[in-house]
């Protein structure tokens, strides 16, 4: 058994219909690192220390454009360095110069989403969101081709052609064009990062890629048409000593009114989920990097199988206040979605804020019974958190079990026996 084979079996078994469904697919890497021990001898690098190994699990979230429903991971690949040391890493760098695109590293930006597409096939339309690292001039082709669209944060050093011809950078050619509009959107504290209401600039327009002289790949298109947005902080929010925010994003999707590059924006931002995942997944909430599993080839699928569970953990989060009612079928099964029925009465209370508001058989329901159970409280004035619901999610499913008895008359396939 594969990562890849992991998720393809899940989805065999899912049988889900995609029709008609837009799906963006958040991509990103985690680094997971573990004790090395004498079994565990073909762990990667990570970082420049030695004494723990670990890989990179890349993967690819799927995500409801229309009701933000998170369904789960569509594809997965687990990657190692045998490098540890900067001068191997820059060596290794100088040789990939004359390898193709297919043989890199950076190709599991293509390969993730090829079993994504492949895993869920059959949806109206794809579009791939991630940060830097996927701005990528190959990957814009590969993507192009197979008509999938794209949301990718730009990096500097992109260039581009001028309506009249010139080449420029596209910071340069940004700074030619007017602001479209502004708005105000309270930011979150972070690492870098005071909580504080911002005044964002926007400016939208379509641009014309222009591919690098020294990409060697002479198949590749010497131009790629796109729009780009530019999203920048006013100076007047921006709090003492800390960057302005600023993001360029380029994208397949077509931008011509402040609504359609609103709606970009709004994409974009929700990729802090995939961010949200992995902390579900390590020390915060499943500890994978805690696994006693002895080889690596065992660490690897459960790490899989520990990132499908944050999924599901992510799926119950998301679905808290959705923006409109979603099937719970898209991640549990009846016996599980008849069991929070059954639950919901022991954990309301007498008054309104104390009662289950959502509609039965929807996954917000499902989500509010889970987080009772994880310890939330109505009185609460936040929703619960993933850490809440994994914790919530452990005790559902076990009390799934118990109900699965109490509905199944003791039989020889129920007691395990021959």
């Amino acid at each position: 058994m594969t990562p890849s084979r992991l998720i393809q079996q899940y989805w065999q078994d899912r049988n889900v219909s995609w029709s008609g469904k837009h799906l963006l697919l958040y991509q990103d890497s985690s680094v997971l690192s573990f004790k090395k021990t004498k079994q565990r001898t073909d762990l990667g690098y990570v970082g420049k220390g030695e004494v723990h190994g670990g890989f990179e699990l890349h993967n690819s979230l799927l995500v409801d454009a229309q009701s933000r429903a998170c369904y789960g991971i569509g594809g997965a690949q687990v990657h190692s360095n045998e490098f540890n040391s900067v001068e191997h890493n820059k060596q290794r760098k100088r040789s990939l110069r004359h390898v193709s695109f297919s043989q890199k590293e950076t190709y599991r930006w293509y390969s993730t989403i090829d079993q994504s597409t492949t895993n869920c096939a059959g949806a109206s339309r794809y579009t791939v969101i991630a940060d830097q690292e996927a701005d990528i001039y190959e990957l814009f082709s590969l993507y192009k081709e197979r008509q999938w669209d794209w949301l990718i944060r730009a990096t500097d050093y992109r260039r581009v052609r001028h309506s009249n011809g010139s080449t420029m950078l596209l910071s340069q050619f940004l700074q030619e064009i007017p602001v479209s509009f502004s708005y105000q959107t309270q930011v979150s504290t972070s690492q870098n990062r005071t909580s504080h209401q911002a005044l964002l600039r926007v400016k939208f327009s379509p641009i014309t890629m222009i591919k690098s002289s020294k990409n060697p790949t002479k198949s590749l298109p010497d131009t790629l048409c796109m729009y780009v947005i530019d999203i920048r902080e006013d100076d007047t929010s921006v709090l003492a000593d800390e960057t302005p925010i600023h993001w360029v994003l380029v994208s397949s999707h077509a931008v011509t009114t402040d609504q359609e590059a609103a709606q970009l924006i709004e994409w974009y931002c929700e990729r802090w989920n995939i961010e949200q995942l992995y902390r579900t997944e390590k020390t915060q909430g499943l500890n994978i990097e805690q696994a006693q599993l002895e080889t690596t080839h065992g660490l690897a699928n459960l790490s899989v199988v520990s990132i499908m569970a944050a999924a599901q953990v992510m799926a119950l989060v998301m679905a808290r206040e959705p923006k409109q009612p979603i099937d719970a079928q898209i991640i549990l099964n009846q016996q599980e979605i008849e069991c929070s029925l059954w639950l919901n009465p022991t954990l309301e209370g007498k008054t309104d804020k104390q009662k289950n508001q959502h509609p039965p058989n929807s996954l917000a329901f499902v989500a509010w019974v889970v987080a009772r159970l994880g310890g939330w409280s109505p009185h609460v004035n936040k929703p619960a958190g993933p850490i809440t619901m994994i914790h919530g999610l452990v005790r559902f499913k076990a009390i799934v079990e118990g109900f699965a008895l109490k509905n199944t008359t003791p039989n020889q396939q129920v007691m395990g026996l021959p």
